[in-house]
């Protein structure tokens, strides 16, 4: 591994501690369009300058190849690769289609830099430094597959009949105002803490039971065939507050009540737009 001084450039050190600190703390806590970009960015550093010290001769084209991997992660495509991953694996692994993701290819030509043109002064056999180059080569390894695992309610049962949403709005009101509109509307607000939360991310949530909503056309084949009036089950969310009059309504996932287990990439990419709809227009517009 000729490359190993990679490891203690302060750009790689600054951006693995920026992805882990990320993605196990600030996403939870400070949930964000900054928060939801910075692992992007700086895993986009990580990435191929860990793989370049794994497998030194890559070095010329690892960049190239991450940002095409990356641009393809990011697609419907893999949707299949990972349904079938997550039926036989012992974890998860999820990730939100978004192409203003695409933004952080822009880190990639200073990670070309970095692997290409910084000076191979080999840094010193000590114990201690040896210990540390793979305590980094571990850590890393680690913060790059641990960015792609489920997060959200995963010690919380998942009721057959779910569709992940993963929209955000924001509602001019705080979030004690919105709490009160939404029951005002004759809906509850329950707040749903987990007594087992997963090892980063979210710890509660509120749940909102039995909304009424108009669901929109063309909806998979045998689901819905014509505009109707719809019951959901629940709907789950989180309210983050902007300042003291805005909120920010995070819409994790509804619960349909037609509970089938659905593994057809295509049914949930069509139920997901749909039911992202009926809950903007009957739920979330309503509290604007």
């Amino acid at each position: 591994m000729r490359n190993i001084p990679l490891l203690f450039h302060p750009v790689f050190i600054i951006s693995l501690c920026a992805l882990l600190l990320n993605d196990f703390y600030l996403k939870s806590h400070y949930g964000n369009i900054l928060t939801g970009k910075l692992s992007d960015f700086s895993g986009l550093i990580v990435f191929p300058i860990f793989f370049a010290v794994v497998f030194p001769s890559s070095k010329k084209w690892i960049t190239l190849v991450t940002a095409s991997l990356f641009l393809l992660w990011k697609t419907p495509v893999v949707t299949p690769i990972i349904d079938w991953f997550n039926t036989y694996a012992f974890f998860t692994i999820n990730r939100v289609i978004d192409y203003t993701d695409y933004l952080a290819l822009l880190i990639l030509p200073m990670a070309h830099r970095i692997i290409n043109t910084e000076e191979r002064n080999e840094t010193n056999r000590h114990f201690m430094t040896t210990v540390l180059r793979f305590g980094l080569l571990g850590t890393t390894g680690f913060a790059i597959c641990a960015t792609s695992q489920v997060r959200h309610l995963c010690k919380d049962p998942i009721p057959s009949g779910t569709v992940f949403i993963g929209k955000k709005y924001t509602i001019k009101q705080s979030k004690e105002a919105a709490i009160q509109q939404i029951k005002s509307m004759g809906y509850d607000v329950k707040l749903v803490t987990s007594e087992h939360p997963c090892w980063y991310d979210t710890t509660f949530y509120y749940q909102t039971d039995h909304i009424i909503a108009e669901l929109p056309y063309d909806y998979p084949p045998g689901y819905y065939s014509e505009r109707k009036t719809d019951t959901i089950v629940n709907v789950k969310y989180k309210l983050i507050p902007v300042n003291d009059k805005k909120v920010k309504i995070e819409i994790i996932n509804v619960t349909l009540t037609k509970n089938d287990y659905i593994q057809n990439w295509r049914v949930l990419k069509n139920l997901s737009e749909r039911y992202e709809t009926a809950i903007r227009e009957n739920f979330v517009e309503k509290m604007k």
